[in-house]
């Protein structure tokens, strides 16, 4: 549902949902591609760009935290909102040593 409510705000085109969801449910790359295009540009509203972290922090769990830790200033609140959500949801199973950088930075915000 996330991820039609993502393409349909992008193209505007309802058909395109099937597509991206079937995407999704593969894990695909071209997914994580797309949703770190609109954080990294600033594609749509604040709502996308948060929605389209998640995926890509469940997709690419990596590009996730590089991306963080090159664009963490440029963020809007409800990204920032996103990233502790996930980390908190893996803060049992993620090593602190990897977020650390990134929890510093979310804190001087």
């Amino acid at each position: 549902m996330i991820i039609y409510k993502l393409t349909n705000k992008i193209t505007g085109k309802v058909y395109i949902g099937q597509t991206v969801r079937e995407l999704e449910e593969r894990k695909s790359d071209k997914l994580a591609r797309i949703a770190n295009k609109i954080i990294r540009e600033q594609l749509g509203d604040a709502y996308l760009q948060a929605t389209a972290f998640e995926i890509l922090y469940e997709i690419d769990f990596n590009e996730a935290l590089l991306l963080l830790k090159e664009k963490m200033n440029e963020l809007c609140v409800e990204v920032i909102i996103s990233v502790i959500d996930c980390l908190c949801e893996d803060s049992e199973v993620i090593d602190i040593e990897t977020v650390k950088d990134i929890v510093e930075k979310l804190w001087q915000r």
